[in-house]
């Protein structure tokens, strides 16, 4: 339920700090719990913060001079942690858990570039619960990034609509103020939620230096495995929902007894130019390129075509106008493909060397390597790029003197 915030006397900046609110109201805010709540509380939740939100008057000229340097620029994603305590405006779907979406951010925030160009850090200690919001546009403008989160002032999102979520990650479209009519159907940002965001997905979208380390086949089984065997259930419970049906369900593309298709949560469902799909394998002995053999061969064939069949019925899209891949190490380990637009080369999808491995290349290197009988990907030694932040960086990088 939303809760109301003591409202300040009145704030204002200059036109280049950012909008003036001139009403003494500041922006409510909205708390995710993990317990479903009624419709009258779900009603009384918007109201107060629909009530709240009439009381801004945003100046006109700021608002779209805000959007017009918005569509101006073109740069990389912004990644933003917070403690959660955000959002001014709260919906529900009832078989969903309770969302609260997107309105304010607190002051306290952590904002990096993927680049690493950037930096903006503020330590931020919380009792609440924490969540990674995720905010892509390709014309995000560094110097008006504060507009997205700054607690005092209103923000510059004026209204999001939930797409889907499953128990811990939600996918919003979200509209900007001043939104061209052209942009009113597709969003102008894209916002991804993980709520609970456990203390390995904060990892993995905080700054951090990658250093390239080799797998041997002795690493694999004494580093690597070990690990992978030793991460909780709880960490695909996501994926298995997906697979026994109790999630997603609308947005599968294909099934079969042995993988479904769907898009992937990078897609914003609408520009074909980026699409990105993702296959996921039922089997869950197979957990990444690692556990690959020559009987999985026509599991992958079965992927490709029927990846290419349905951009194909769906979209237009023909043979050799997708790009397949498959990560090491990957974000997950249950095996799954990544399926993206041929043409896309922009940032975000990790189809960096020494991550992705192309799936042509895959089945061809285990057709080649089964005449020698030889199963090619536990014989291989694996060179890939590691985060520091990664749960496998400091053995790795210490057994990474003992090779040749």
């Amino acid at each position: 339920m939303a809760e109301k915030t003591d409202a300040p006397t009145s704030s204002s900046t200059d036109a280049g700090s950012g909008p003036r609110v001139t009403d003494g109201a500041s922006a409510p805010k909205a708390i995710i719990k993990n317990v479903d709540m009624s419709e009258e509380m779900q009603q009384e939740s918007v109201d107060i913060a629909s009530a709240a939100l009439e009381k801004y008057n945003i100046e006109k000229d700021i608002a779209a001079q805000i959007k017009k340097e918005f569509d101006r620029r073109h740069g990389p994603t912004w990644h933003v942690v917070v403690g959660k305590n955000f959002g001014s405006y709260v919906t529900h779907e009832p078989e969903k858990k309770r969302i609260a979406l997107l309105g304010s951010f607190p002051a306290s925030w952590a904002l990096v570039r993927p680049d690493g160009t950037e930096t903006r850090e503020i330590e931020y200690t919380s009792e609440r619960q924490r969540a990674i919001i995720r905010i892509e546009k390709t014309a995000f403008a560094p110097e008006l990034a504060e507009l997205f989160f700054h607690s005092e002032q209103p923000t510059i999102v004026s209204s999001v609509k939930l797409i889907q979520s499953t128990d811990i990650y939600s996918w919003l479209a979200g509209w900007l103020l001043s939104s061209s009519e052209e942009q009113q159907q597709q969003g102008d940002v894209k916002i991804d939620i993980i709520c609970p965001a456990t203390d390995d997905h904060i990892r993995k979208y905080s700054p951090q230096k990658y250093t390239l380390v080799r797998e041997t086949p002795e690493l694999y089984a004494s580093v690597v495995r070990p690990y992978i065997e030793s991460l909780p259930p709880a960490r695909t419970r996501w994926v298995t929902k997906i697979l026994s049906g109790e999630a997603e369900q609308k947005a599968v593309l294909f099934s079969s007894p042995e993988f479904i298709l769907l898009p992937d949560m990078k897609w914003d469902r609408h520009t074909i130019g980026s699409l990105y799909l993702v296959a996921i394998a039922r089997d869950p002995t197979l957990r990444s390129l690692r556990d690959l053999r020559l009987e999985h061969v026509s599991l992958l064939k079965s992927i490709r075509k029927e990846a290419y069949r349905v951009v194909q019925e769906k979209w237009g899209l023909p043979t050799g106008s997708l790009r397949m891949w498959i990560h090491y190490q990957p974000s997950y380990y249950h095996f799954h493909i990544h399926i993206a637009n041929a043409s896309y080369e922009g940032p975000g999808f990790g189809m960096v060397v020494g991550q992705a491995h192309l799936l042509e290349d895959v089945i061809s290197l285990l057709e080649t390597a089964a005449t020698s009988g030889i199963d090619i990907f536990e014989r291989m030694t694996l060179t890939y790029g590691l985060g520091e932040q990664h749960g496998l960086y400091q053995a790795m990088i210490e057994a990474q003197g003992s090779l040749d």
